[in-house]
């Protein structure tokens, strides 16, 4: 699973640079059409701030991608190290921390359900894999089911 994000961050942090670099370049077609003469003051300051709010974004959606990664980059290797006691790691954890691992396990998300008045994942594929494995470790030794 971490593989898999691990290639969706990738992939998003390379449509990120592109974004930042096309309005890297829409910056220096305005000051050339500003200086030109093509443009007036006050469309260059709109066109100036809204450019610079789009190159922020980018830079704070870069700056999230970094932060989870380098925290499931952590993850990885402290689980070598010891066992992660992810129980207290939620309850311990600040917001951000909690955020992480809700989009590496629910990347599409959790619902909620009015029937079972509780959060369910929209996506079931990490509950069936979790029954595949437990039923694999529950019927080690016991090949006939007894």
């Amino acid at each position: 699973m971490w593989a898999a994000r691990k290639r969706a961050i990738a992939d998003t942090a390379r449509l990120l640079n592109r974004r930042r670099t096309e309005q890297e370049t829409l910056t220096t077609r305005l000051i050339t059409a500003k200086l030109k003469g093509e443009i007036t003051q006050n469309d260059f300051e709109l066109m100036k701030f809204t450019i610079e709010a789009e190159i922020q974004k980018i830079a704070d959606e870069i700056k999230a991608l970094d932060s989870e990664s380098s925290t499931f980059e952590e993850l990885s290797k402290k689980k070598d190290i010891n066992v992660i006691n992810f129980g207290h790691a939620w309850r311990d954890g600040t917001l951000t921390q909690k955020l992480e691992p809700q989009k590496l396990f629910y990347p599409d998300g959790l619902t909620y359900s009015a029937k079972n008045a509780f959060f369910e994942p929209q996506n079931e594929y990490l509950f069936q894999q979790l029954a595949e494995l437990f039923g694999r470790l529950l019927d080690i030794g016991v090949p006939d089911g007894i």
